[in-house]
């Protein structure tokens, strides 16, 4: 339900509902769960900005699953121990730790963390001024979301990597990507 409530932009429900949620799975002694409750807390804290609290929740979270172990569930928060050192301006800390997030998804076969980390790692390649690397990994994310059956993701993928392209002034081709994501024909 907290993941659900971060979604639709419900930021503060998302946190009390994690709150209980964490609560109750610490309670009941259920560490994996906990820890990814952990990391929706801490992708909640991320969303409205508190980035020592999303780190707090993500280390504790990643702690867990290492001493576990659980590397599918670790991926998820390596990316998003990734998604908060870009949004501190820590684009190469972000860079090696979602690469780490991309090995464990590969891995253990796990698509959606493979696509949000090579997503994490395309928008950190970017803010340091790798265009091509972030277009490859851009590619390889829609590419894998495609493949997994999830339009939904894919379109976001395509959206991010047109903003991108539309920051370093390339708007033809961030239309023709806006154009792909709405299904639209180029």
């Amino acid at each position: 339900m907290a993941a659900s409530y971060r979604e639709l932009g419900d930021l503060e429900g998302a946190l009390r509902q994690g709150q209980r949620s964490l609560a109750l799975f610490r309670a009941a002694a259920s560490e994996r769960d906990a820890a990814s409750i952990g990391n929706n807390m801490a992708l909640t804290y991320l969303a409205l900005g508190s980035l020592a609290e999303a780190a707090r929740y993500a280390d504790e979270a990643a702690a867990t699953l290492i001493r576990l172990p659980d590397t599918r569930k670790l991926a998820h928060v390596v990316d998003t121990q990734a998604q908060i050192a870009l949004a501190r301006g820590e684009p190469e800390v972000a860079v090696e730790l979602a690469t780490i997030a991309v090995g464990l998804s590969e891995e253990t076969g796990n698509t959606k963390a493979c696509v949000d980390a090579l997503t994490t790692r395309a928008r950190a390649a970017s803010a340091i001024g790798s265009r091509e690397a972030a277009a490859a990994d851009f590619e390889r994310a829609a590419t894998l979301a495609n493949q997994a059956g999830s339009p939904l993701r894919r379109a976001e993928v395509l959206h991010a990597w047109a903003g991108m392209l539309a920051e370093a002034g390339d708007h033809r081709r961030a239309y023709e990507l806006m154009q792909e994501a709405a299904g639209q024909p180029r």
